[in-house]
């Protein structure tokens, strides 16, 4: 039991190292994306309290 564990533990350890960080062409579009979206969201909110200012 004890060298089952030890070999899970080993696995899990060599999947997490053999991860690569470069982020691909995908990674780079989809952080874009949010880049975008949150811009947008903050434009949205600042046209939103503009109209609320017109309102009082």
């Amino acid at each position: 039991m004890k060298m089952i564990k030890i070999g899970v533990w080993v696995f899990c350890l060599l999947a997490i190292s053999a991860c690569d960080s470069a982020d691909g062409p995908a990674e780079k579009a989809g952080e874009k994306v949010d880049e975008a979206m949150e811009k947008s969201k903050e434009m949205m909110d600042d046209a939103a309290d503009s109209v609320d200012e017109a309102m009082e």
